[in-house]
């Protein structure tokens, strides 16, 4: 039975959803289907959410977390995303805290006394750690408002990312019966879906599907093996820019990073064979908003929400579409355009299937990792819209085709140079420039505000989009508050922020560095 003490009755119980967007999180109105997300949870009802990456999936259980009475409880296999989600949340005045292996005994004791005494609003945990006696243990002695899986994808088998104790979640129903469950993912298909329905016994009518086009994303794939001389130009067209190149081992990591530095580019490593301290290091350098190119093995960006990265290069093939799509939605999480490049070789295929059959896995998972294998190669290697190739996969009818991948671009190419043969007038329409709408007419005080703001994420360790975003940053380069007054009249500067920077900022803006 869940058994609870302590000041459960938050600030937030009282006050609608739609009041703690605009107040606590600065934003006018809900978008796609977080409002039916919400409401679903606020009346008590477990869920199952599709949504892609980046399209606001932390709000549909944060918000609930709020308003209920209790504290919210997520479950993330990701330290890294629960770090910064903690952050993010303690920046705008919610108390928030994560629990893992890398907190020490004494922290863990002190966020303990204060989760069970009623002074947080929101946990993190790892399912592990959920998941040890001791920690159900006290949790009971908590009052929950919610509880959100997230990476939900994990407990089926069927999902490319299956983490056995993500299964033991079941336990849920048990423990707390009472608790409404949200579980969310950006990559499930139909097998997934129903898979994570019936651990966590959600009803099939509770299952909420956001379309998973990233309209902003232009995916290319090129049947060639990639030299560092091609590398380095396809990088020219990216200068000054945040991107994450992928590769499959550490050995190229290292090697290609080498390469890159001795180009005089901004790379970075990162694979599991670097120590703690630098690993940290590299962490730090890429949240504090610096532009940098990070090369590493697929583990790097799980849980990274950083909203700026505008490419993702493969050098190797991902294992499973769910996989591709899942690392290619880490660029242009603010909507603005992003690339997503493969350099794919036919001996990839065989590679990957030899490794299979090798492999330790059951027959069972062998046939499901043969079969994800095979539908990355169809992605691969079709002539048509790789953005419909790709979402039929993950179970989307997608009724046109994208227009902007390479293929469709290629076709667009043909089209009009047989116009062209033909005599046709053709009227040219200058396509959107992905740095055009980047500009501002005060961009000099842009980058004076950008380098104050990442001065600001190294000293805090927080990611640098947690103190602002860029699109803050120029709205308020764009207005140049010269007092408080003026400059809580800005989106996106709502009460905490303005009392923890206002004074630094409208400081700043009057200083001579900005005359």
């Amino acid at each position: 039975m869940h058994m609870a003490s302590g000041n459960w009755q938050n600030r937030f119980c009282n006050t609608s959803p739609e009041t703690v967007l605009k107040t606590v999180f600065g934003r006018d109105s809900f978008r796609g289907l977080q409002a039916q997300a919400i409401t679903c949870l606020m009346e008590g009802h477990n869920l199952l959410l599709l949504m892609p990456t980046g399209g606001g999936k932390s709000l549909c259980y944060q918000i609930p977390a709020l308003c209920r009475r209790g504290m919210g409880l997520v479950i993330s296999p990701l330290t890294a995303l629960m770090d910064d989600q903690a952050a993010s949340l303690n920046h705008l005045g919610i108390r928030a805290v994560a629990l893992h292996s890398g907190l020490t005994e004494d922290d863990l004791a002190t966020a303990q006394e204060e989760i069970v005494s009623g002074r947080i609003d929101i946990l993190y945990l790892s399912p592990e750690k959920l998941l040890a006696t001791r920690t159900l243990s006290w949790l009971h002695q908590c009052h929950l408002s919610i509880i959100a899986i997230d990476e939900a994808h994990c407990i089926s088998s069927w999902g490319h990312e299956f983490r056995p104790d993500y299964r033991r979640l079941s336990l849920l129903q048990e423990y707390f019966p009472d608790v409404p469950r949200i579980a969310l993912t950006a990559t499930a298909d139909h097998k997934t879906c129903d898979d994570i329905r019936n651990i966590l016994a959600i009803p099939k009518k509770f299952i909420l599907r956001s379309i998973c086009y990233r309209g902003n994303i232009d995916l290319k794939i090129i049947n060639e093996k990639i030299h560092t001389s091609q590398l380095i130009s396809v990088l020219s067209d990216f200068k000054n820019m945040t991107g994450i190149i992928y590769c499959k081992n550490r050995a190229r990591t290292a090697r290609i990073t080498h390469d890159l530095k001795l180009k005089n580019l901004p790379a970075l490593a990162y694979h599991a064979g670097l120590s703690p301290l630098e690993k940290r290091a590299a962490l730090l350098r890429f949240r504090s908003g610096e532009a940098l190119i990070i090369v590493a093995t697929i583990a790097f960006g799980m849980g990274i929400d950083r909203p700026d990265i505008r490419f993702i290069i493969h050098l190797d093939m991902p294992s499973s579409p769910e996989a591709y799509y899942q690392q290619t939605g880490r660029a242009g999480r603010d909507g603005k355009k992003a690339s997503a490049l493969l350099f794919y070789k036919k001996n990839d295929i065989k590679h990957a299937a030899y490794g299979i059959q090798i492999s330790r896995l059951s027959e069972n998972e062998k046939n499901k990792a043969m079969y994800r294998l095979a539908a990355m190669q169809k992605i691969a290697e079709t002539s048509s819209c790789r953005t419909q190739t790709l979402l039929h996969y993950l179970g989307e009818d997608f009724p046109h085709p994208c227009g902007h991948c390479d293929n469709c671009t290629f076709l667009k190419k043909i089209y009009h140079k047989i116009k062209r043969l033909m005599h046709f007038s053709i009227h040219s329409v200058s396509a959107d420039d992905s740095t055009s709408d980047l500009l501002t007419d005060n961009e000099p005080f842009f980058e004076i505000l950008r380098q104050w703001r990442a001065d600001e994420a190294r000293e805090q360790e927080v990611p640098a989009h947690v103190i602002f975003s860029d699109h803050e940053l120029r709205l308020i380069a764009s207005a140049a508050p010269r007092s408080l007054t003026e400059l809580k009249q800005i989106r996106g500067v709502e009460p905490s922020r303005l009392s923890r920077y206002g004074r630094a900022l409208t400081a700043l803006i009057t200083s001579d560095k900005m005359a």
